[in-house]
């Protein structure tokens, strides 16, 4: 009956005009509905009850008493379910590097700031000898956050020749990573604004000279100062 009803209506507000009745405009689907009576009406919605879930008391006015969880699971295509189980593969790895290598994840540092890497290039990842071990240090310019390939961009100028080389933080022959100071680049003066400093490769190269600068001085007189101390024990 509510089918045919609805038909009525739709015929009826596409062809019929409308008429006036008593000063007032009335429309010929109107006028279909004042023959009906409300018994004649049925409501098929289902009552709203308090024991249902789906139904109710914390539903919204435009859902009307209609369900609002849906009755079968939304469809999970493979192409979704391949890139959730990447994701999770990918937070493993980067948790487990991050756990073999806390040395290199426990410091803070940010760009502009000068650092000293400390990285394996002989003997594999496992090695312990010192022979094997090459520091280098630089300005990041740059830091590049890409999960399992996170890196960061160092520049640094050796004999006046500036030297720029992206380091993966994950890959296991990278085993230490200090900061030497903040916020080399402007030393302090001012902020460091951007997320990028390229434009310093353009500008003096004293800006960005970590290696043979005030502080690799101090830290080989620091070193030196030790050592006669030790001396000066031992005699």
């Amino acid at each position: 009956m509510i089918r045919s009803l609805c038909g009525h209506l739709n015929t009826l507000s596409l062809r019929a005009p409308a008429f006036r009745h008593h000063g007032q405009q009335h429309s010929a689907a109107s006028a279909l509905l004042s023959t009906y009576s409300q018994s004649d009406i049925i409501d098929v919605t289902p009552p709203m009850t308090e024991e249902d879930p789906r139904y109710g008391i914390g539903a919204f006015l435009h859902h009307g008493t209609r369900p609002r969880i849906r009755e079968k699971k939304k469809f999970d295509s493979p192409r979704k379910k391949a890139n959730k189980m990447f994701t999770l593969i990918m937070k493993e790895h980067i948790e487990k590097s991050k756990e073999a290598t806390p040395e290199v994840w426990q410091e803070s540092f940010r760009v502009g700031d000068a650092i000293e890497i400390k990285v394996a290039t002989q003997g594999g990842s496992k090695t312990e000898e010192r022979s094997n071990f090459v520091r280098y240090r630089g300005a990041i310019l740059g830091i590049y956050r890409r999960k399992l390939d996170h890196s960061i961009l160092i520049r640094d100028v050796i004999d006046g020749h500036p030297i720029e080389q992206i380091v993966p933080l994950h890959s296991p022959m990278v085993k230490s990573l200090t900061v030497l100071e903040k916020n080399f680049v402007f030393q302090g003066k001012k902020k460091v604004k951007r997320a990028k400093l390229y434009y310093l490769s353009e500008r003096n190269p004293n800006i960005t000279k970590v290696t043979g600068s005030r502080l690799t001085k101090n830290k080989a007189l620091g070193n030196t100062k030790k050592v006669t101390e030790n001396t000066k024990k031992a005699a």
